[in-house]
């Protein structure tokens, strides 16, 4: 499916690109949590620039104080520092009709409005299997993670994960030591290591696979931020499997967000 057939109006496109300004709406808009549906109102990230804030607070989604983000996200707004950023730490922008932006996220409802990227994206040929499950994971747990990481790779199939400690992080890794490829998507900037503690592990993902968030560089971890992060999971992933999970976690709403997209999901037994 490509975009034109997702976003038109009477046979009319319903958007136009603006590749000056919609680096900045990508970024501006982290916080307002609707980049999409305010996009698709003012169907370009110029007209949102130029807009004041009487302009803003008729569109939905905007509040006052989601209005009062944007304006001082413009009057603070800088192209080149941001860019100088991507430069260094190779970060590409891919918004979401760029042809590169994955098709599996684009269908979804709720996909964001661009991704910042370190590496490779999926091969959107190849199934993808979104692994998740909890930090603080029983021995079992770990050793089930690292057999279906390594087992799913050795298939040729795109691992993804939240790179997160516990099951995230070694189902990846193992990934990654069988040879295969693996993708983190990340609840903070794509230049920064969240958690610090799986350094190695996001130093080889750039090489061997990705590293993808909806937030631009210097944006850091936030709580509300994982939340959101969980639903590019899902929309990625053809299938979501779940190692170990306490009864309220990202995990569950990982799960909660799949079924909702009509994903598959599918859950490890106590003892297989």
């Amino acid at each position: 499916m490509e975009i034109k057939d997702i976003y038109k109006t009477n046979g009319a496109p319903a958007f136009v690109p603006d590749p000056e300004y919609d680096l900045w709406w990508a970024i501006v808009s982290e916080k307002t949590g609707r980049a999409m549906q305010i996009f698709m109102q003012a169907r370009s990230s110029g007209r949102l620039f130029e807009m004041r804030k009487e302009e803003l607070i008729r569109l939905k989604g905007v509040n006052e104080k989601t209005a009062a983000h944007i304006l001082y996200g413009r009057d603070h707004w800088n192209r080149e520092q941001v860019l100088e950023w991507m430069h260094k730490d190779r970060i590409r922008f891919v918004p979401f009709y760029d042809p590169l932006y994955p098709r599996r996220l684009l269908q979804t409802d709720a996909h964001p409005f661009a991704l910042f990227v370190k590496g490779k994206l999926p091969d959107e040929n190849k199934p993808a299997v979104g692994v998740i499950g909890a930090r603080e994971c029983s021995e079992y747990g770990r050793g089930v993670a690292e057999y279906f990481g390594r087992e799913l790779a050795l298939a040729g199939v795109n691992v993804l994960s939240g790179m997160a400690l516990g099951i995230d992080g070694i189902s990846q890794m193992a990934a990654l030591k069988a040879g295969g490829v693996s993708f983190a998507i990340l609840g903070c900037g794509p230049d920064l290591c969240y958690p610090a503690s799986n350094r190695k592990l996001y130093e080889l993902l750039q090489n061997r696979g990705g590293v993808i968030s909806e937030y631009g560089p210097r944006i850091g971890a936030s709580s509300w931020h994982f939340p959101a992060r969980n639903r590019i999971l899902a929309g990625m992933s053809d299938l979501i499997l779940v190692v170990e999970a306490r009864g309220k976690s990202g995990t569950l709403i990982t799960v909660d967000q799949a079924l909702d997209m009509g994903k598959e999901v599918m859950v490890v037994p106590g003892r297989i």
